[in-house]
C-alpha cells in the first residue's frame, strides 16, 4: 500500500514536471526577447578609410612575418611565398598621409595561399577597432576574404561588428594607394566599407532586461495550472 502511494505520488509529481519544463522550453523558443533582425530594420552607410602597412619595415614596421614562405615548394622554387603569414597591427587615418586624422587600427593577419600562377594572393583578415577620433568610437568592424593584391580593385566581406556596428554585414572595395617594395614592404590601402548594421530603430539589439514576453508568463501560467490539476488527481 505504502510502495503503492509512493508510486502514485512520483508519477503525478513528474509529469506536471515535464510539462512545465516543456512549456519553458517553447517560451524560450519563440520569446520575443532573443533579437531578430530584418532589412528594413537596419541601418545602412559607407566608411572610407586609408590603411598603412608596413611589412618587415624595422624599426618601423606595423606588420611582421611570423611564418616564412615554404622554401623548397614541391623541390622548386616559391615566387608567391607561399605559405608565409605576417601579422599586422596597422593605423586607419581619414586619409592618405600617415600624419593625417587617426581613425583607429586594423589588426589581424594576412596569409600568402597563392601556390600556382603569377602574382601575390592573400587570406585577408582582421577587425578594426574604431578610435575617438571615428564616427564609432569604441565600436568593432571584421573583415575576412581573398585579397589578389596584383589586381588593381579587390573586393572582401564585412563579417560582423560589435557596439554601434554590431550585426554588421557588407562588403570592402580596395585600392592600392601606394607600394613601396624597398626594405621590406609599405602599402598604402584605400578601403570603402559599404555596410549594414544594427537591429532595432536605434540599430541597437533589444535589450532583454527593458522588453518583458507576454507569451511567455501565459506558458507559465498554464505550466503551474497544469501542476495544480495533477496534483489534485492525484489526492
Amino acid at each position: 500500500m505504502e510502495r503503492a502511494m509512493v508510486t502514485g505520488f512520483s508519477k503525478s509529481f513528474f509529469l506536471p514536471l515535464c510539462v512545465a519544463l516543456l512549456c519553458r522550453c517553447v517560451a524560450a523558443e519563440f520569446d520575443p526577447r532573443l533579437p531578430a533582425c530584418t532589412p528594413s530594420s537596419q541601418h545602412s552607410t559607407v566608411l572610407n578609410y586609408f590603411m598603412h602597412d608596413d611589412l618587415d619595415s624595422r624599426p618601423v614596421a606595423t606588420a611582421i612575418t611570423v611564418v616564412p614562405g615554404v622554401s623548397p615548394l614541391n623541390g622548386g622554387v616559391n615566387p608567391n611565398a607561399f605559405g608565409a603569414i605576417a601579422i599586422f597591427d596597422d593605423s586607419i587615418t581619414e586619409g592618405p598621409s600617415v600624419s593625417s586624422k587617426e581613425l583607429g587600427r586594423a589588426r589581424g593577419f594576412y596569409m600568402f595561399d597563392l601556390m600556382l600562377g603569377s602574382g601575390v594572393g592573400l587570406e585577408f583578415q582582421y577587425t578594426v577597432a574604431f578610435g575617438n577620433g571615428s564616427a564609432f568610437p569604441g565600436s568593432t568592424l571584421s573583415y575576412k576574404g581573398y585579397d589578389k593584391i596584383d589586381d588593381v580593385v579587390r573586393e572582401i566581406s564585412v563579417v560582423g561588428g560589435t557596439g554601434e556596428l554590431r550585426m554588421a554585414r557588407g562588403w570592402a572595395v580596395i585600392y592600392t594607394q601606394s607600394l613601396n617594395t624597398t626594405n621590406g614592404g609599405a602599402a598604402i590601402l584605400n578601403v570603402t566599407s559599404y555596410l549594414y548594421y544594427g537591429c532595432d530603430a536605434q540599430g541597437t539589439l533589444v535589450s532583454s532586461s527593458t522588453k518583458t514576453s507576454p507569451l511567455l508568463g501565459i506558458v507559465s501560467l498554464l505550466a503551474t495550472l497544469s501542476s495544480m490539476i495533477f496534483l489534485q488527481a492525484a489526492v
